[in-house]
């Protein structure tokens, strides 16, 4: 019976160090576990940073859509006033063309006017000269 009790003994022992084997995996895993939740706690709170981040870079980019939709409204109204002042300038180089034709025949005419005015002149000469001829024949 003693080697019976012996065994038992052993057996105890035995189970005893398994249970201090445990305990000691068992406060490994606490540990293990708080360090765990530390991480995930930093997690949490760079997660919350992030969407703070976000959240301000979304306002940022709610406010460069508007500057970009105005810019967009101005540069389409500079457009418009580009092209009118394009249609005007064309209009300017017609009219000014039209002048220039104008001015080609009026001193054109000029010249007409003084070669006629020059024959006339010599005609009148000529004229005068047989009139101041004539005039001692009566």
């Amino acid at each position: 019976m003693e080697h019976i009790l012996r065994e038992i003994l052993g057996e105890v022992k035995e189970i005893r160090i398994d249970i201090s084997e445990l305990k000691s995996d068992v406060s490994l895993l606490k540990s293990d576990v708080s360090v765990l939740k530390s991480d995930v706690s930093m997690l949490k709170s760079d997660v919350s940073v992030i969407k703070s981040d976000v959240s301000m870079l979304n306002e940022k980019v709610d406010i460069l859509e508007g500057k970009s939709d105005e810019q967009r409204d101005l540069l389409l109204a500079l457009e418009h006033r580009t092209e009118e002042n394009t249609a005007q300038l064309h209009s300017l180089a017609e009219n000014i063309n039209y002048i220039k034709g104008d001015l080609k025949k009026g001193f054109d005419n000029q010249k007409k006017q003084e070669k006629l005015l020059e024959r006339l002149s010599l005609r009148s000469i000529e004229h005068e000269a047989d009139i101041a001829h004539l005039r001692p024949v009566r």
